[in-house]
């Protein structure tokens, strides 16, 4: 269950990395500071839920198999 919980947060992460890269492309391309940056911490914000989720589900799924 751990393995698959970290599989899951490295591709959270990897897809936080590939937005934050194109919010730059986009950023280098016209897009306003203050944009790209509340464009980045949405991303962030939607990370940071993402991973807690995966947590809840690991801890749920974890007692589930503990107790049979």
């Amino acid at each position: 269950v751990h393995v698959e919980g970290e599989h899951s947060r490295v591709a959270i992460r990897n897809i936080r990395r590939e937005a934050i890269e194109h919010i730059k492309k986009l950023q280098k391309q016209g897009v306003s500071e203050d944009l790209a940056g509340d464009a980045e911490k949405e991303v962030q914000e939607m990370t940071n839920s993402n991973i807690a989720q995966v947590e809840k589900h690991l801890v749920a799924k974890e007692k589930e198999i503990m107790s049979i």
